[in-house]
């Protein structure tokens, strides 16, 4: 029986969020990364990051002052790097992140809660505040919670990104 060259570590995720202009609207993305093994030690010994083969994202929007939840909990459409657009993807060790859009501010409409979409049929109609965006991570018999909180300026219409909380269960 021969023995695999490499060791193979458990994932790593990491949650980012940017805000990014998309067709003339600032967009607010959770990025999701499963961080690549950086120490030249553990590359040297062949130890790698093991992929996250089921990835489910979970996401809603919560009021800031009592945690109410505003809108009922959408499943995320993904995409990754490689242009997979999926609710369930594979997510290898890598610095390219998978994302998907949680608000748009359309510059001629207003604000607005994508459900991950981007598609300005579908969307729930915010107004100015401070809200959490609740992003529900599944993968393996693993799930990551993780709270950032944004501003959204009804006058002139902007996205600005606060604090974030995690937990992982």
């Amino acid at each position: 029986m021969a023995l695999s060259p490499y060791i193979w570590g458990r994932p790593k995720l990491d949650v980012a969020f940017s805000v990014e202009m998309v067709n003339q609207s600032e967009v607010l993305y959770c990025l999701i990364q499963n961080v690549p093994i950086k120490s030249k030690v553990l590359d040297k010994l062949n130890i790698y990051r093991r992929q996250v083969d089921d990835l489910v994202v979970d996401f809603s929007i919560l009021t800031y002052q009592d945690m109410q939840r505003i809108s009922p909990i959408f499943r995320a459409k993904l995409k990754t790097q490689q242009g997979q657009e999926s609710e369930r993807i594979s997510l290898p060790a890598s610095r390219f992140p998978a994302r998907f859009p949680i608000v748009a501010c359309y510059k001629d409409k207003g604000v607005a809660f994508t459900m991950g979409t981007m598609e300005a049929n579908k969307d729930i109609w915010l107004k100015g505040g401070v809200f959490y965006a609740e992003i529900i991570i599944h993968y393996g018999a693993r799930v990551k919670t993780v709270l950032k909180d944004f501003i959204i300026a009804s006058s002139p219409q902007y996205i600005r990104i606060g604090e974030q909380s995690e937990s992982e269960q």
